[in-house]
């Protein structure tokens, strides 16, 4: 009982499973994310994040305590802003997307990389 509590503490929910697969070999690492679904997650990011900053003004009215203070702090981050910027910027040149071009939500490319990401989140 104590080892399944603490299993649970790290997300491990089905702990006898886990246990067999583990045994078993079953357990592989993830291959890494194409590029296609790396600028996806990118531009997920960089989307919030340029909302939060928009709205930055009722994060603390809708999360409660200290969390909506910590996300009105973020907002102002420039540095994620930054980071995440250039990451997009090396991504589309990766893809070879010309410049100031963003797949939309209605973009092949764009929903085949949301697929991906989230197959990928769900695995992990």
């Amino acid at each position: 009982m104590e080892l399944q509590d603490e299993a649970r503490s790290h997300g491990v929910n089905y702990l006898e499973a886990a246990s067999s697969s583990l045994n078993e070999g079953d357990l592989s690492e993830q291959a890494e994310l194409s590029i296609k679904a790396q600028y996806v997650e990118v531009l997920l990011k960089f989307r919030s994040h340029s909302t939060i900053a928009k709205e930055k003004a009722v994060l603390p009215l809708l999360l409660p305590g200290s969390a909506g203070a910590n996300a009105f702090q973020k907002s102002h981050t420039s540095i994620i802003r930054t980071k995440l910027e250039n990451a997009l910027e090396r991504l589309a040149v990766a893809l070879d997307l010309p410049l100031e071009v963003e797949w939309d939500e209605n973009c092949q490319d764009y929903q085949e990389g949301l697929h991906e990401l989230a197959t990928f989140i769900i695995a992990k």
